[in-house]
């Protein structure tokens, strides 16, 4: 988390800008920060999971324990 509160300092310092980052499920989150706006950080501490690598190109539900095959 210390990389995204620096990333997002220097958006501030700059004038503002979007940061990413990636967040528990491996999914990706944009912020648009802005001076003059509150912004909160929060982490919580989640149980180890094996699916939670970071890699954008397989994300998962966090709480989901079975994989199931989507039939159109």
């Amino acid at each position: 988390m210390r990389d995204t509160k620096e990333e997002v300092v220097a958006a501030l310092r700059a004038g503002g800008g979007l940061v990413d980052f990636v967040v528990y499920g491996n999914v990706e989150v944009s912020v648009a920060v802005s001076p003059g706006v509150p912004l909160i950080f929060r982490s919580e501490e989640v149980e180890h999971d094996e699916r939670d690598t970071g890699d954008l190109e397989e994300p998962f539900r966090p709480y989901e324990t079975h994989n199931y095959e989507t039939v159109l």
